[in-house]
Parts: structure tokens; sequence; C-alpha cells
């Protein structure tokens, strides 16, 4: 991290989300965030980046491979949101989720979230992965786990692996 800090994490404890934000804040010009990102396909992504600000203007992160002037994987733009980000009567408010595509290579990737236009609060930009017409499902259902492990397909691109604990 460069030139930003963290902020406290806060549940918002009311409603279905019950995700702890601990996000980057006092964000400007030129501050960055490093994150190493396993990507298990290559391919297009879809990308959620949620961030807040009460500034007029736009304000703009870049998601780069490898530097802060790396190859940009997408960026994404907000004006202003209304507040820092905060959790009144149960529900946040000023966060907003700014939508993008990504096209990535299979492997582990250093992305910098690196800020272009500052004046905000970041919280995360989330990769999901986006399966072509032409790729073939996988069928896992055939397959036996081991007596303590359960693994369930959610979809063409989630595994929820559980287990218990062996004595």
């Amino acid at each position: 991290i460069h030139g930003m800090g963290t902020e406290d994490g806060r549940i918002c404890a009311d409603t279905g989300d019950k995700t702890n934000r601990i996000s980057l804040g006092n964000v400007d010009t030129n501050d960055w965030a490093r994150y190493m990102v396993y990507f298990p396909y290559s391919g297009e992504y879809d990308v959620t980046t949620i961030m807040t600000s009460p500034n007029g203007g736009v304000h703009t992160v870049s998601l780069r491979s490898g530097s802060t002037s790396g190859t940009e994987l997408t960026s994404a733009s907000i004006g202003n949101t209304g507040d820092w980000g905060a959790c009144a009567d149960g529900v946040y408010t000023g966060w907003t989720e700014v939508p993008s595509t990504a096209s990535v290579s299979a492997g582990l990737t250093d992305v910098y979230m690196y800020v272009t236009a500052g004046g905000l609060n970041y919280w995360r930009s989330a990769f999901v992965y986006t399966k072509t017409s032409n790729e073939q499902a996988v069928d896992y259902s055939g397959l036996a786990a081991p007596a303590n492990v359960a693994a369930v397909a959610e979809n063409a691109s989630v595994i929820n692996v559980t287990w218990d604990e062996v004595d």
C-alpha cells in the first residue's frame, strides 16, 4: 500500500450483508495497493469495483497487471456518492458498485489498484470468471470425495469444499 491507510471495518449486522468492510481511505491520485490474485482460467472476467466519495468530479481507479505502470486490465470511475461510506439503519450507504470486464491470463498475478483520479475510499474489486459458450462444463458428479470431505459445484467457476475434522 502506498499513500493511503486502512479504515476500521464495520459490519452492518441488520442486513444480510455480514461482510467486514475494511476499506482503503484517503485515497489520492497516484496512490496504489498491490494484490496477489490467482486466476484459475484465462479469459474474460466480470469485475465489480466498490468505492465511495463525497467529493465532486470524477474519481478513477485502474486495475493493472504487474506494476503501477503495467497493462490496464480494467478501470472504474465514480462521481459524488453522497458520503465516505457508512452503515445507517442497517444499510451501507455511499458505496457504489461499478461493473466492468477484464481479460486476463491464468495464473498468479500481481494486480495493482492504481488511482488515476483520487479523492475516494476503496473497498474492493471482485473478479468472476465468465465462461464462454464454446467451453465445456466439467461434470464432477461421478467423483467421490474422501469420507470427511464434500465438494459441491455451485456453478461453472465456483466449487465449495467443506470438511469435518478427523480425530
